[in-house]
């Protein structure tokens, strides 16, 4: 297995934190006698008391640590998302690519054309392949106007 950055930064600062451990705070030794009741001079029971010093270096590490590999697994995430079936374009997607490149050569208006003949000729298809025939709305004989002036007449 080959090891990354991450790894061996978490192996050498677990190192560290174990070094740390078994060392005696040189900065809480050299400060004046009235703090010498808060370091953790007598040890009850063959424990070491931990300062608060202790305590907060211990969380932060491990904080560090956990933080450390979550970044280790997200980038092994990405890795093999980026791996894994990159988006290949099949003959339908280069077709309408190159549609899309002639269309926007026209003029706007064009553009307005081609836009709105697509859209019907492929919702025409997919009424005519996809819908199955009893799913279709069934057309009236009649047609209401679409005036504003008559519809305050219907209601």
């Amino acid at each position: 297995k080959t090891s990354t950055n991450v790894e061996t930064q978490n192996i050498m600062s677990n190192d560290s934190f174990r070094d740390e451990e078994d060392t005696v705070d040189v900065e809480n030794e050299s400060n004046s006698e009235a703090d010498i009741p808060n370091l953790p001079a007598v040890s009850l029971g063959g424990k070491r008391l931990r300062s608060k010093d202790d305590k907060l270096s211990a969380i932060l590490a491990k904080r560090s640590k956990e933080r450390n590999e979550m970044l280790s697994n997200i980038q092994a995430q990405n890795n093999l998302l980026a791996s894994q079936n990159p988006q290949q374009e099949d003959e339908v997607d280069v077709f309408f690519k190159s549609i899309a490149l002639t269309v926007k050569k026209l003029p706007s208006r064009a553009i307005n054309e081609a836009k709105l003949r697509v859209l019907t000729m492929v919702n025409e298809m997919e009424e005519k392949y996809v819908v199955p025939d009893h799913t279709k709305t069934i057309r009236p004989d009649y047609i209401l106007p679409l005036n504003i002036n008559n519809m305050t007449q219907w209601l």
